[in-house]
């Protein structure tokens, strides 16, 4: 072997030696590259499963000036305990730009007004619910329309009677500011039905029945029977009916001889 030829594989070994060390900076530098490329940045976005970007990867906090609630009956079944009807609601906050929904940090109370016989003058509340700042904080969910607050307000047992129930929910931030309140709604919750109701439903679904008026033949010493829906008089003293050109005479007998009372 010529000393040229040495020389030669000796740079060739060099080569590939150089390579191998410096391969793990060269992977970490192509991964770095392609992390911070644009199709992987898109990539990160896409929720995989639904196959739809998030609007917003971490939810900004911010002073709420409003506050949007939906809520919808429901029944709650509880292992162990006897299944609760009540309300389901979903809450969301916004600030002056009202923009996107936020996050915030206080306490959020419910007034429940039962509006069965309640006079308008009547503003006290039949339940209260309140959920502080360090509860209503583990209520935070994710919607299609953002950051938004799920809570649950139990009414009662299943089998009541059904309801009508207006719900009012206030917000308290920690931070201090301005309290907001929402919307005053109207829920109503399915029941039983009242005895009036089912009464009504009953005469509702009643098959209509309609009698025909019926005359019977007049005979000697009969008298003209007619059946008017549901209507019955009472009855008349006997005797005999004589119809002439439509008109009817009744004779009643009268005793013979008038009777004499004595003392």
């Amino acid at each position: 072997m010529t000393n040229s030829t040495k020389s030669t594989i000796s740079r060739r070994r060099l080569s590939t030696a150089l390579c191998l060390a410096l391969a793990p900076s060269l992977l970490a530098t192509g991964c770095a590259t392609l992390r911070d490329s644009a199709p992987m940045k898109l990539a990160r976005k896409i929720d995989i499963p639904n196959g739809i970007p998030w609007k917003h990867q971490e939810h900004r906090e911010g002073d709420p000036r409003k506050m949007v609630v939906t809520w919808t009956d429901a029944v709650r079944h509880q292992s162990g305990a006897g299944a609760e009807r009540g309300f389901g609601g979903r809450i969301f906050f916004y600030d002056r730009d009202e923009s996107d929904p936020i996050k915030v940090d206080g306490q959020l109370v419910v007034y429940a007004f039962d509006e069965t016989d309640r006079l308008p003058t009547d503003n006290r509340p039949t339940k209260r619910y309140v959920f502080p700042a360090e509860q209503f904080v583990k209520h935070v969910s994710e919607s299609e329309l953002g950051v938004s607050y799920s809570v649950w307000l139990p009414w009662d047992a299943t089998g009541g009677a059904a309801t009508d129930v207006s719900l009012i929910a206030r917000f308290e931030p920690n931070a201090g500011g301005n309290l907001v309140v929402s919307e005053q709604t109207r829920q109503r919750l399915p029941g039983a039905m009242d005895p009036i109701d089912t009464m009504i439903a009953g005469q509702e679904n009643r098959p209509q029945v309609t009698r025909v008026a019926s005359t019977q033949p007049i005979g000697a010493g009969q008298a003209t029977v007619t059946n008017a829906g549901y209507q019955s008089t009472p009855p008349m003293p006997a005797v005999g009916a004589i119809k002439h050109s439509g008109m009817e005479t009744t004779t009643i007998k009268l005793p013979s001889r008038p009777r004499r009372f004595t003392n």
